[in-house]
């Protein structure tokens, strides 16, 4: 990327005006390892010092100078130390699965220049082994699994001395021995382990030494000839049982108990079913009920009887216990915006009535028929241009600031039926030019606005903005040194422009390379020339404009002259000199 900085010096040279335009440029370059500039040489280090001389094309005989100012990068080098086990893929998407510290690939440095490294991988290697063992009843492994059979299968990794896996497979040999111990009982039988069984087991168990040294686990195989039966019956009302007892209800609780047939004791249990010659039949219905005596009901009842045969030939008294729920009608209002969509899945896209038929059936809460008439209103959606002009911003309902004319966006809001209103913005956005230039000239700097026919109001920054009396023009010349602003109203709108810094009122020609300030000017007859550093010796002359010197002064180790300009009003020039012959010339006005 090319920078240049373009310096302009303006000089006047006593009442003669030169204008004359140096151009000074800088090149800032960055490059990998060489660069070859515009002069043809080819640099290999950064360096900012080096210039060459162009034809300026902004005006016709002067020299435009440009520096180079270059950076130049270098490319390194590096080695990746990786060590990894079996294989390793490295950077260059590459396998490895031997040791390398030839591989090479190249990247690019911070700087953006090529970096080349080399792989220095070593690979290590996993391994194997069995580990045998020999264990009675149970083993827990280094995988903290406890094994209950022999087994040859399960494997573990751990790592070895190389820090890779190693893989142990387990070889287990497990020396149980078991047996069954059959036994057969009235009642209750005592076992080898001291405990009393009174029913039939087979999930006891009692450990033993066996011949190997391990544990032999013995399991009870009982049976408990105690035999139990039951004995069902149904009956009309009641009922005298074998253990002499008369039942008027049914029973499924009683027992009894008689010899079997091997010598043990038999359980028999009544499984008994009463048969009441009276009943009550529980019945719900919605609206209407027909019952059994051919009647139909159409309000709950509790009172209605009638007499069937029981399944067992007995006469059996029925009361109807009868409960009607009744089926229910609405109507279901509802609004809507454009479409609706109702319980039935159909679409509506204009308003209903119940008397428009729109109808659906479902359970209600007491679960019989809910039918639903649909009376529906739809209310429809609108859109709207919003028509707005504003000064260089305008924040508009959706809150977004908007600095240029605009006629497609869109907000979204409720409109006074409850619907979507889709506003579009018409934004006409009016600017204010508040540009200037400063003109200068031999006699006179002005600064100028850049609005054409705008109305105009000059400024004094450096008095709290306050208007200047009388400057309402396009142009304003300046008078004295200050900080001027122009207020510009066009386009229905007021904007104000930057300040603008004047300081070099009166000062013709200055070939000092310390600023000279000179003040006030214009003067009622005081003034004073101030530098920003202290001078050894001036020479100070003062002319009238037919160039009649009219003052002469001499001054030692001076930067604040104080002068009293004791002539009629009018322009007068200041020509300073120092020892060495360096000149400037300065114009004031007595007023």
């Amino acid at each position: 990327m090319k920078i240049f900085i373009i310096t302009t010096f303006i000089s006047l040279f006593g009442l003669n005006y030169l204008n004359a335009q140096t151009t000074f440029g800088t090149d800032t370059q960055v490059a990998c390892e060489t660069y070859e500039w515009i002069d043809g040489i080819t640099y290999t280090t950064s360096i900012n010092t080096v210039t060459h001389t162009l034809v300026n094309a902004n005006s016709v005989g002067a020299d435009s100078t440009v520096t180079l100012d270059l950076t130049i990068n270098n490319s390194n080098t590096g080695i990746d130390v990786q060590t990894a086990c079996d294989s390793f893929t490295w950077i260059d998407d590459v396998e490895y699965s031997a040791s390398n510290n030839t591989a090479m690939f190249t990247v690019m440095n911070v700087a953006g220049c090529d970096s080349i490294v080399t792989l220095d991988l070593t690979i290590k290697n996993s391994t194997t082994g069995t580990d045998v063992q020999s264990a009675c009843g149970t083993y827990t492994w280094i995988d903290g699994n406890v094994y209950t059979e022999s087994n040859n299968t399960a494997t573990f990794v751990l790592t070895n001395v190389v820090g890779c896996d190693s893989t142990v497979t387990l070889d287990l040999t497990l020396n149980n021995s078991i047996g069954i111990d059959i036994q057969t009982a009235c009642a209750k039988f005592i076992w080898i382990d001291g405990n009393e069984y009174t029913s039939s087991n087979n999930t006891a168990t009692f450990v033993l030494g066996n011949a190997v040294g391990c544990d032999s686990t013995v399991t009870l195989d009982l049976t408990i000839n105690n035999s139990t039966g039951t004995d069902v019956r149904t009956v009309c009302n009641s009922i005298t049982w074998i253990d002499g007892n008369v039942y008027t209800e049914s029973n499924n609780v009683a027992t009894f108990i008689l010899p079997n047939a091997v010598g043990c004791d038999s359980v028999v249990t009544l499984d008994l079913t009463i048969n009441n010659s009276t009943g009550i039949d529980v019945q719900t219905a919605c609206d209407t009920y027909t019952w059994v005596d051919g009647v139909t009901y159409v309000s709950s009842n509790s009172t209605a009887t009638y007499t069937l045969p029981n399944a067992v030939g007995c006469d059996s008294l029925i009361t109807l216990d009868l409960t009607i729920k009744n089926s229910t009608f609405v109507t279901d209002v509802q609004t809507a915006c454009d479409t609706y969509t109702w319980v039935n899945g159909a679409s509506y896209t204009s308003s209903t009535s119940p008397t428009n038929t729109a109808t659906y059936s479902l359970l209600n809460s007491v679960g019989c028929m809910l039918t639903m008439d649909l009376d529906l209103t739809i209310n429809n959606s609108s859109t709207g241009t919003d028509v707005q002009a504003a000064c260089n911003t305008y924040t508009w309902i959706d809150g977004n600031v908007y600095t240029e004319s605009n006629n497609i966006a869109m907000f979204t809001i409720l409109n006074e039926v409850g619907c979507d209103s889709i506003v579009t913005l018409d934004l006409t956005i009016n600017t204010v030019n508040t540009n200037t230039t400063i003109n200068t000239t031999s006699s006179t700097i002005s600064i100028e606005s850049d609005a054409i026919g705008a109305t105009y109001k000059w400024l004094d920054c450096y008095d709290a903005m306050s208007s200047i009396s009388g400057e309402i023009n396009q142009s304003f010349t300046v008078a004295s040194n200050g900080n001027y602003a122009v207020e510009v109203s066009e386009n229905g709108c007021v904007d104000t422009s930057a300040c603008v810094t004047i300081s070099n009122v009166g000062i013709i020609e200055n070939a000092f390379n310390d600023m000279i300030s000179v003040y006030p000017n214009p003067t009622k007859g005081s003034f004073a020339i101030e530098f920003d550093k202290i001078q050894e010796s001036l020479t100070i002359q003062l002319f009238s404009v037919t160039g009649q010197m009219i003052q002469d002064y001499n001054y030692q180790n001076s930067k604040l002259i104080q002068l009293e300009l004791n002539e009629p009003n009018g322009v007068y020039y200041i020509e300073i000199m120092d020892a060495n012959g360096k000149k400037a010339m300065l114009r004031i006005v007595k007023v």
